[in-house]
């Protein structure tokens, strides 16, 4: 909660790109570089770039809802864009 009120949220499709950019890095430095010694797995379309893709489409909402929801703690209704006094509920 104090990270929300704290630092704005991102907006959606740069969320989504952070969160597929960390899987790739992670998918590149220990499941290619340290387990499997070899990044030719980066040649299938269908075993690592469809769920690279598929990430990036499942984050996006996730980034939506979390912007407004953002906004929402900042004291802006997304909806209408105008300053919300009072409690949320």
């Amino acid at each position: 909660m104090v990270f929300a009120h704290r630092y704005p949220t991102p907006p959606p499709r740069r969320m989504a790109a952070l969160w597929t950019g960390l899987v790739i890095t992670l998918d590149a430095v220990l499941v290619a570089g340290l387990i499997m010694r070899d990044f030719s797995m980066f040649d299938s379309m269908l075993g690592t770039w469809l769920p690279f893709a598929l990430i990036f489409l499942g984050a996006w909402p996730g980034g939506v809802l979390g912007h407004r929801l953002g906004r929402r703690w900042h004291g802006v209704d997304p909806g209408s864009l105008r300053p919300v006094h009072g409690p949320q509920r």
